[in-house]
């Protein structure tokens, strides 16, 4: 297991005894974080602040904060009613700006829970860093035989993980590409909860961006489709898919024929795929099962994985799906599909076995991080 250098650790630690937790001292914290390259921040009720690093986590404080501060600052960020939403056993998830300057600000992309806790109920504050850079996809090292099917005229690409994987750094790199492609006159419907790289912000040389808050400009994800369809877009990209409202509303899109990306946090692409059809109640799973099948494109599923600096590197399965690859899945009874789906990735597509020794070849990670990832994932 590789460990943050001695330098790195002293960097992390603040060693500060904060007063009451403010939004000064919020936005202090924040701008430490970003200093450092922290990807997370997450505040406990009677414990100190905690920021990951590349994968780890280090508290940079000794001084707990209370539950009623935390509620202070899930007020300041979210506004005055956080507190009775909370109450209600309802999670809260706004974004929020820090300014770094006069020039420049840095958005987080935030999730507040009301959690147990000794004497009451306590309260869970994560706080994701969203780079405002967007790179290139050129710079993640996006497979060849997958980067020249990550668009399409139609269908669905799904971009799976786990959270904090970079699913949506992916997304907004493909959808960079198009903007700056003087020839792709695309234009791109987004419903986020919350939006998090400013993607309209980028000047499109034919391509135009709209991008919606789920929650503050329409009520929910499978709202945003319907509306969403009746603005001609060639491209839809619901944030999430995480029920069956979503996802129906997503298969709706692709058999209208829109191009609609989403990303869904599952572990493989066979996972993806049951994921999918599981969201449906069991008379209707048949149907969409071939239908899912029938608009899928290209599935992706994405980890970060320990480099050998010190740096996480993304390892990507995917599978194409060609016609062949849907003719294959129709012919096969729905219950043998995770074995097949698997048998698939492995002949025709990228299993993340392969994946992970890449990386292994290039000197990117050691040996030893396959069999701990691969384990995880088996178990999983």
């Amino acid at each position: 297991m590789i460990e943050l250098s001695n330098a790195v650790r002293s960097r992390v630690a603040m060693n500060d005894q904060f007063p009451f937790l403010n939004r000064a001292v919020l936005d202090q914290i924040l701008l430490h974080a970003i200093e450092i390259g922290a990807s997370d921040v997450d505040f406990f009720n009677d414990q100190p602040v905690w920021l990951q690093v590349e994968g780890y986590r280090h508290p940079i404080n000794q001084r707990s904060f209370s539950t009623s501060e935390l509620r202070h600052i899930a007020d300041t960020i979210y506004g005055g009613s956080a507190s009775t939403i909370l109450a209600q056993g309802k999670s809260l998830n706004p974004g929020y700006e820090v300014r770094v300057d006069r020039t420049r600000s840095e958005r987080f992309r935030v999730n507040i829970v009301q959690h147990d806790a000794d004497g009451g109920a306590g309260l869970q504050i994560t706080m994701r860093h969203i780079r405002p850079e967007i790179p290139r996809l050129e710079k993640l090292n996006i497979e060849p035989e997958l980067i020249v099917n990550l668009m399409s005229d139609n269908g669905m690409m799904a971009i799976t993980g786990p959270t904090g994987s970079g699913k949506s750094t992916l997304m907004a790199s493909i959808v960079q590409e198009d903007l700056l492609d003087p020839m792709a006159h695309r234009k791109y419907l987004f419903g986020e909860q919350p939006i998090e790289f400013l993607l309209r912000k980028i000047p499109g040389a034919t391509t135009l961006v709209s991008q919606m808050e789920i929650g503050r400009d329409i009520p929910s994800f499978e709202a945003f489709v319907e509306e969403a369809m009746r603005r001609k877009p060639e491209v839809i990209v619901v944030g999430e898919c995480k029920n069956r409202a979503t996802m129906a509303a997503s298969i709706d899109a692709s058999n209208s024929g829109h191009f609609t990306c989403t990303t869904m946090h599952t572990k493989t692409v066979a996972d993806t795929v049951r994921r999918a059809i599981n969201f449906f109640p069991a008379d209707e799973r048949d149907g969409a099962a071939l239908d899912f099948i029938g608009n899928a494109r290209v599935i992706v599923n994405q980890i970060l994985v320990p480099g050998a600096d010190g740096k996480r590197r993304a390892a990507r399965e995917f599978l194409v799906f060609t016609p062949e690859v849907r003719e294959l899945m129709s012919e096969t009874p729905l219950s043998l599909w995770p074995e097949k789906l698997r048998k698939i990735t492995a002949e025709q597509g990228q299993p993340m076995s392969v994946a992970l020794q890449r990386l292994v070849e290039t000197g990117e990670v050691l040996p030893d991080m396959i069999p701990q990832f691969t384990q995880l994932r088996e178990a999983a």
